[in-house]
């Protein structure tokens, strides 16, 4: 699939697309291709559907499925294929489960498990200032601005500049960091100075750190902002200031936040908080020493 593979990369560097999507594309369709150990050229619209049936077999996630179908897609419509292989799908409802969040304790606990300073100070900075782990891997020192406490961050998600927030209590992290590893250009790099750090370095050593610190929540990096932005807003931090630290486009898309609030920042009462608990409990006289016992102070 070399010389078409070539042809696609070259068909998504032209309109604009990550380097990142390209490579899912691209291995998505030579996936494909390998399943029937033959050219997509050569591939019928029912054994692409069949392709599809395999990965919901093999119980794929459906953002998997999407992107297997959005790459080939994209790939006979290059071709100018699409209405002779492509089959015409409609997927159910995206599940929107809201993610794990962490309290500060256990941020700090993770935090505190990394083997090092270099991971300590880069999970540190993704929790206080809300940043993707694309993008902290590619900050360069010119992007910390110490005088006005920001962060520059270039090109983020979509291309889409922004400044976040520069912590007061990251400043001296920041600094003892610097006096270990005096970093040139990166902030964060591998063992070439002149490289960013590789994001697969950065998940595994926070799988690493979560494990240490004995977080069996199911938690990823991007946690990290979650917390970042969940945590805000519980403190009282106005969501349009968020949205804007965070670079969404949409105050619908920073609004899931508020689904992840603590209850007991709501300062909600329950309706069966004005009823006497003993009406719960009942006449039963043992039951209510039971109860007297277990709500004494």
């Amino acid at each position: 699939m070399g010389v078409l593979r070539q042809k696609m990369v070259d068909s998504m560097k032209v309109r604009g697309y990550a380097r990142k999507t390209i490579h899912s594309y691209t291995s998505c369709v030579k996936k494909c291709s390998l399943f029937f150990m033959k050219s997509p050229l050569m591939l019928s619209k029912n054994e692409i559907e069949r392709f599809l049936l395999f990965l919901r077999e093999e119980r794929r996630s459906d953002a998997t499925i999407h992107l297997y179908y959005a790459a080939l897609n994209y790939f006979y419509g290059m071709m100018q294929m699409r209405d002779d292989k492509m089959p015409h799908m409609s997927f159910s409802r995206k599940s929107h489960l809201l993610p794990e969040i962490l309290s500060k304790g256990e941020i700090f606990q993770l935090i505190s498990h990394c083997s090092s300073l270099k991971y300590r100070t880069l999970f540190a900075l993704m929790y206080s200032s809300g940043l993707r782990i694309s993008e902290v891997a590619k900050l360069r020192l010119k992007d910390i601005d110490y005088d006005r406490k920001g962060i520059f961050v270039q090109e983020g998600k979509n291309k889409k500049s922004r400044y976040t927030l520069l912590a007061d209590g990251i400043i001296p992290v920041l600094r003892a960091y610097h006096t270990v590893f005096v970093p040139t250009d990166y902030l964060f790099y591998g063992k070439d100075p002149t490289i960013c750090i590789s994001t697969d370095a950065i998940q595994r050593q926070f799988h690493q750190a979560a494990f240490n610190a004995g977080i069996r929540k199911k938690v990823h990096v991007h946690t990290l902002r979650h917390c970042f932005a969940t945590h805000l807003l519980e403190s009282g931090t106005n969501i349009f200031f968020i949205m804007r630290l965070l670079g969404h486009s949409r105050i619908q898309t920073t609004m899931r936040y508020l689904h992840m609030e603590s209850v007991v920042n709501m300062h909600i009462s329950s309706p069966i908080d004005s009823l006497d608990p003993l009406c719960v409990i009942g006449s039963n006289p043992i039951q209510r020493d039971l109860f007297a016992v277990s709500a004494s102070p």
